[in-house]
């Protein structure tokens, strides 16, 4: 999972007040949330190549099931894709 290891750097540059101590420890506390995180990862990835594939609906479909799965923290990724979908790339 590389959101882990950049939490592993991050903590690693600020080891004070820094969250990804946190998200390191739930993780290590319940890895069950990792088996989670790393399907609502999956589907994201999807959903961001749905989008690089110019195909605006899939992508859209699967960042709802990412916000169905994950919950309101995802709704940034639905934004870039909705925006994203507004100003479709032109096809050459």
């Amino acid at each position: 999972m590389v959101a882990l290891s950049e939490w592993v750097i991050s903590v690693h540059f600020q080891e004070r007040n820094n969250i990804a101590a946190d998200y390191i420890q739930a993780i290590q506390n319940n890895p069950a949330k990792l088996k989670a995180a790393n399907k609502v990862i999956q589907k994201y990835n999807l959903a961001l190549s749905y989008m690089q594939e110019n195909n605006a609906d899939l992508a859209i479909i699967e960042l709802k099931r990412v916000v169905n799965m994950s919950g309101p923290i995802s709704c940034w990724g639905c934004f870039i894709c909705r925006e994203s979908s507004m100003r479709r790339p032109e096809r050459y």
